[in-house]
């Protein structure tokens, strides 16, 4: 049994998804709604969730959603969380324009730690504060044409489109694992709050 379970272990493809946003774009509470875990909010660096899916070809994936702060003095740090994400959402608030200019920003910063083989989407949240709208949808499907992505907009708050947009891009990411295999990801290289900071497992804190 232990070892029909640690083979059932191995077929699990294992996918690091990071989101990247500027801090107050809801980024933190989409995981929560992707993940259907409780709230968190992100305010030590890092907050860390897991889902698994299971796909039409009997295939199934383990996601770790990886979700750095989006504040300025994190940003040291945005490099060690990038390294190895197969996929990626890069998120802006449809009611704040600051933090739609600043997707160049985040583009940058994937494009210097992640592989050639990472599959992204942008996404602006929000998008239940129609009268509160700064930036419209077709802003918002040029600049993802211009980084050969899929723009998707969404809601945290409603859940409106949010599981769609991570089905979508996780897919994407699973087929491209099927058709260029990275090393896997252990679950012991997920970090761990202690004590209101981050370890890693098998590691020091």
């Amino acid at each position: 049994m232990q070892v029909a379970g640690a083979a059932a272990q191995e077929d699990i493809k294992m996918i690091k998804l990071i989101i990247m946003g500027q801090t107050q774009c809801g980024k933190t509470r989409l995981i929560s709604e992707i993940t259907s875990s409780a709230y968190i909010p992100n305010m030590n660096g890092m907050v860390f969730r897991q889902k698994d899916y299971n796909f039409e070809d009997g295939g199934r994936a383990r996601v770790m959603f990886w979700d750095p702060c989006g504040q300025d003095r994190y940003d040291s740090h945005t490099r060690m969380y990038t390294r190895g994400s197969q996929c990626a959402i890069v998120c802006f608030d449809v009611t704040d324009r600051e933090s739609f200019d600043k997707i160049e920003k985040y583009m940058k910063k994937l494009e210097e730690g992640c592989t050639d083989n990472l599959v992204k989407v942008l996404v602006g949240n929000k998008s239940d504060l129609m009268q509160e709208r700064k930036v419209f949808p077709d802003e918002g499907e040029k600049v993802a044409e211009h980084y050969n992505c899929k723009y998707f907009e969404t809601s945290a708050e409603t859940g409106e489109n949010v599981q769609e947009m991570a089905g979508y891009l996780i897919k994407l990411a699973y087929e491209k694992e099927l058709e260029f295999p990275t090393q896997s990801l252990r679950l012991m290289d997920a970090p761990i709050g202690r004590g209101g900071g981050i370890c890693w497992r098998g590691g020091a804190c």
